[in-house]
């Protein structure tokens, strides 16, 4: 869905606000306060989007018993015992994967929705979910012709978190069944009816704003999955160093702070409100990264992985929600090196370390956001 004339209509949208913002042209000028001056209006919508506890818990649930050697074409060997005393789900809310037991932390759909000084508006829209599935922006499209947001489905540019560790069940391919679990229409109805509603509620609440956005220099917690190769005539077969583009993955030693990683990857881009009197305020904040959330296992838990506690920690240090757009995130992984420390000394190992280590690392990142 996010096709070349979405992005541009962004691009121009967020250039012509630049152009026409005072953050962008004198920021110190005290008439920046008046919202008369603003050509361009945004508002933010959250709704919690936690699917019901019983689904699988996405690619990291553990597998029911004997289902994975019926995958594989293996002989089958399940103790009588095991299917007695298995989890046995009424609702049938998981097929393959066994049944979650509960919710570690919440699951939201986020909008932001932007209005240029000709009327046209663009959406932003994020949930926590594996893949972006073209069949509920389908349905998000029909919801939205019924609504009066303004905002049509060729003007949402939407994006996941790429959770390992969230509920999909929204996909009809039957390939992605292998590793996640057979589709739920009741899911998809439900994830598509909150992306509505968050479009709508941020539609319904525009303010007159500026915006100002910078790429940020980070590499402290991925890892360059496919590596840096160059081939032997000069193409890239990995994504090299000298692209900058993914963060510096070479060896920590050496290098003395932050400040010095390589890499563009991180971009940020905020939203202030416009005031009659007073200074302009934070209204939300939109980041894109990339790198998998795929710090846990099979424990069975509904939890938004290290985008949940980032969320938390932006929102905490701006007073304003943090709308996270994945990344590149095919060629960057977390980082699992116990033997390296950053400078305030956490361990460089994040891929399947568990609760802990993925605070940690939502912290390295929302200092970098910050």
């Amino acid at each position: 869905m996010e096709s070349l004339s979405v992005r541009r209509l962004v691009v121009a949208l967020v250039v012509g606000a630049m152009v026409a913002s005072p953050l962008a042209v004198r920021a110190a000028d005290d008439k920046a306060t008046h919202p008369e001056l603003s050509q361009v209006r945004a508002g933010v919508g959250i709704v919690d989007a936690t699917w019901t506890v019983g689904a699988s818990a996405g690619q990291y649930a553990s597998a029911r018993y004997g289902i994975e050697d019926l995958q594989n074409g293996d002989p089958t060997v399940v103790h009588p015992d095991e299917v007695l005393n298995g989890t046995f789900d009424p609702n049938l809310h998981s097929v393959k994967r066994t049944p979650s037991y509960g919710v570690d932390s919440r699951l939201s759909v986020r909008a932001i929705v932007v209005e240029g000084p000709d009327g046209t508006r663009v959406a932003l829209l994020k949930s926590d979910n594996y893949l972006a599935q073209d069949t509920v922006m389908r349905r998000l499209g029909q919801l939205l012709a019924q609504g009066n947001s303004g905002v049509t489905i060729d003007h949402v540019l939407y994006g996941v978190t790429h959770n390992h560790s969230s509920p999909y069940y929204t996909t009809p391919a039957a390939g992605v069944w292998l590793f996640q679990d057979v589709m739920d229409l009741r899911m998809l109805e439900y994830q598509a009816r909150a992306m509505r509603d968050a479009i709508e509620t941020a539609a319904s609440d525009l303010v007159p704003v500026r915006m100002g956005a910078t790429s940020v220099p980070y590499g402290a917690t991925p890892r360059n999955a496919p590596g840096p190769g160059v081939a032997d005539d000069g193409s890239p077969v990995g994504y090299p160093h000298h692209f900058n583009d993914v963060g510096d993955f070479t060896p920590w030693p050496g290098q003395q702070n932050l400040s010095k990683i390589a890499g563009t990857g991180l971009v940020v881009l905020r939203f202030d409100q416009l005031h009659h009197d007073g200074p302009p305020t934070p209204l939300v904040t939109w980041m894109n990264w990339g790198e998998h959330p795929e710090d846990l296992d099979g424990y069975d838990l509904i939890t938004a992985d290290y985008i949940g506690p980032l969320e938390r920690m932006v929102q905490r240090a701006t007073g304003a929600p943090l709308v996270f757009s994945q990344g590149d995130v095919g060629s960057s992984e977390p980082l699992d090196d116990t033997k390296e420390r950053l400078p305030d000394g956490t361990v460089r190992a994040f891929s399947h370390e568990g609760y802990a280590q993925l605070e940690r690392k939502a912290m390295e990142v929302s200092n970098a956001v910050l």
